[in-house]
Formats: structure tokens, sequence, C-alpha cells
């Protein structure tokens, strides 16, 4: 008995007291190079109060802080109403290649540190430039800008993460006004490229009324940490505004765009009857009368098996025939056409969308009606396109963006 009571009294006397689990700060893992930059992450384990607490990070190596690379901060926070759980470090040009920079965690009062308390790695510089695709972008009510995304060897670069390039407008160059002429779609001044992606865009809208004295924006890609000004630092945007209500008047043929030529040229063994397609005829003539809504057709060529007489007229959306026009053209439905393009067979449907915007004819300087047949099935030419092996034809109307039909026209004298 006095045996079993010592040995209760020492096993109670050697229980270990409770212990207080210490909260410990490490990093979450080894930092990895993503556009030139790495994020260093902070896992903290323990702490569950409200109260903020920064967690010091060293920085060392052979590369020197703002002079080889920047830190986007040098100090975590947890807790609080503003926590920082990633700091970035991103190096400063292409000297700092092949330098190490070490972080290492220090532990404040009552902190311990977890097993990744340092991390050593090497800056891998990489020089990124934004640029937009093209000098000049034009577009009826609506224009989209693109920027692209190139390393400092001029190769199209895709990004590690999304990346987001912040625009600004040239007041100084700008004839329209933000806000009164025109706006950004989703109201901000800024493209964002996704992950994995080269390019990335911004819709300008113009605002109604058109206003010919206030139809230029131009935009100027601002630089950033990481990232250049490349080939096309700025773009100019022109809206040139609804061309509806300039259709109203008597059209003559300036020119056929799409001639034998040009089809021989874009799908040269996809088509066994070239010679069939509609030729040029100077007395071709149309007209447009907004008053009344309707469009009249007077064509000598064989235009004439397709606009077989007077339609009422609708104004419809703008298309871009699968990107093939740019900018787009305004859509106007006419209610009486031979869908067929034939002077043998008449389609039931006499429904269909011609496309119609306004261009400036390089040599006499002189406005021309770019008009375009977007919406037929021919019967006579090309009848392979009826193929659907070819794919030609859309099922949607318009039905012929692949292979529309432009001419150009000048306004009667």
């Amino acid at each position: 008995m006095i045996f079993a009571a010592m040995t209760a009294l020492f096993m109670v006397s050697c229980e270990p007291e409770d212990t207080v689990e210490v909260p410990t700060v490490s990093f979450a893992v080894q930092p990895v190079n993503v556009d030139g930059v790495f994020t260093l992450t902070l896992m903290a384990s323990g702490y569950n109060d409200t109260e903020p607490v920064t967690i010091p990070v060293n920085f060392s190596g052979t590369a020197v802080e703002g002079e080889d690379y920047f830190v986007s901060a040098e100090e975590f926070v947890i807790g609080g109403l503003e926590p920082v759980s990633t700091i970035t470090v991103r190096a400063a040009n292409s000297d700092a290649e092949g330098k190490t920079v070490t972080a290492a965690l220090g532990a404040p009062d009552g902190f311990a540190l977890g097993n990744l308390s340092s991390v050593t790695f090497t800056l891998v510089p990489v020089q990124l430039y934004a640029s937009f695709e093209s000098q000049v972008r034009k577009g009826v009510v609506s224009a989209g800008v693109n920027v692209q995304i190139f390393d400092r060897s001029g190769m199209f670069y895709r990004v590690g993460q999304a990346m987001t390039i912040t625009l600004e407008v040239d007041e100084s160059k700008s004839t329209a006004v933000l806000g009164t002429n025109f706006e950004f779609e989703g109201g901000k001044s800024e493209i964002v490229i996704e992950q994995n992606g080269l390019e990335g865009t911004l819709i300008l809208n113009m605002i109604e009324p058109y206003d010919e004295n206030h139809n230029k924006v131009v935009l100027n890609i601002v630089e950033s940490d990481n990232i250049h000004i490349g080939t096309y630092g700025s773009v100019e945007v022109t809206f040139s505004g609804s061309p509806w209500e300039a259709l109203d008047g008597e059209w003559v043929i300036n020119e056929l765009v799409t001639d034998r030529e040009y089809f021989e040229g874009q799908y040269y063994d996809m088509c066994s009857k070239y010679d069939l397609l509609p030729q040029f005829n100077a007395n071709d003539k149309i007209t447009f009368d907004l008053e009344t809504g309707t469009f009249t057709p007077a064509f000598e060529s064989s235009f004439k098996d397709y606009f077989i007489g007077e339609s009422s007229v609708k104004q419809g959306d703008y298309y871009d025939a699968y990107g093939t026009i740019d900018p787009a053209v305004l859509l106007v439905e006419l209610d009486n056409v031979n869908r067929f393009f034939s002077p043998a067979e008449t389609s039931e449907d006499k429904v269909a969308y011609i496309g119609a915007r306004f261009i400036t004819d390089a040599e006499t300087g002189d406005e021309l009606l770019d008009f375009y047949v977007l919406d037929y099935e021919s019967h006579t030419f090309c009848p392979e396109w009826l193929d659907p092996m070819y794919g030609m034809y859309m099922p949607d109307k318009p039905t012929a963006g692949m292979v529309y039909l432009e001419m150009t026209f000048k306004r009667a004298e």
C-alpha cells in the first residue's frame, strides 16, 4: 500500500504543466519568378488576435536593395485592418541578373520562427514593353484599342500573371472630352491582360450626339515599375459618327472593290465561275430617301439580280464581318432583294442586310459611300460556296460576311 501510494504521488508530481502554444511565422513557399517579380508570402500560425503585429523582413545578399532590386514593403502585417501578407521583389535592371537576395524574417515578441524563416533566390530581370497595336484607330460610334506585351528582344511575351496597363487621355492633343463626347467601356482607362495572355483591349464609346469638332481621342500608355513604353506609346482614336443621316440622296458607282482579281487572290481554287461575278458598270446608281424610308436601286450590271426593286430601309447595328471590316459598317435592312443573286431563281426570303460607312478618296479627297452586300447565297457565281465544307456562308444574317461584295459610290452631281 505504501509503495502504491508513493507511485501514485510520483506519477502526479511528474505530469507536465499546461504548455502555451507560441504563434509562429514563416514563409509559405520558396518564391518563384513570374515576369521578373518574386513574391514573398507570409504564413502565420497560432495567432488569432485582432491587434496588428508587424513581422520585419531583413534583406541581404549580393544584390543591393534600391540599386539592383526594389521591394514593395520591408515588413509583413498580420491582424488589424490593413494586413500585408505578400511582398514583391523586382529586379531594377539587367545589371542585377545573377545577383542573389536573401530575405529573413524577424520574430516579434511572443512569436517564434517557423521552418522556412529565410529564403534566398537569384534575380532574373525581365524588361517588358507595352505597345499599342497601331498608332491610329477609327470607329463609327465605338472603337477598340489593343495593347501588346513584348520582351526586350522584341518578341511577344505571355505574362505569367494578370497584368493591368493604365492609359491616360492626352488632353492637349484630344478634341473629344471624357464624359461629354466619349466614355470608356467599364468606366476605367485601363487594359487587363489575363494570365498567359499576349494583349488586351479597351473599348471607347462615343456619346451621342456626334460632334465632328470633338471626335478625336489620344491615349498614352502610362509607364510603371515593370512596364516600359514600346514602339507605339500613344494611339489616336477618331469617331466618324453614324452614317445614317448622310445616306440620304442619290449615289453613282465609283469603283467595284471586290472584282474578279480580288476574289481570285482571296479564293483562287474555291470558285469555278468567276466570270459570273458582278461587273463594274458606270451607270449603276442607288438612292436613299430617308424621309419616305425607301431605297431605290438602278443597276445595269448583274447587281440588278440582287437589288430587284424598291425596298423599305431600317437602321441596324454595327458589324465588322468577323473582323475583316475596320471600322465596322452600319447595317441597313432592306426588304426587297433576291438573296439567291440569280436571274433565274428568286428567293422566298427577300429581307437582307447591306453595310454602309463613309470614307475619303485618297486621291481626290472626296467623301465616298463604302457599300457592302453582306447577305446573300449566290446561285450563279461561285456555286462551290454553297457547300458547307467551305463554310463561306454563315447560318445567321448577314450570311455572307466571309464573301461580302464591296463597292464605293460618289454623290450624284
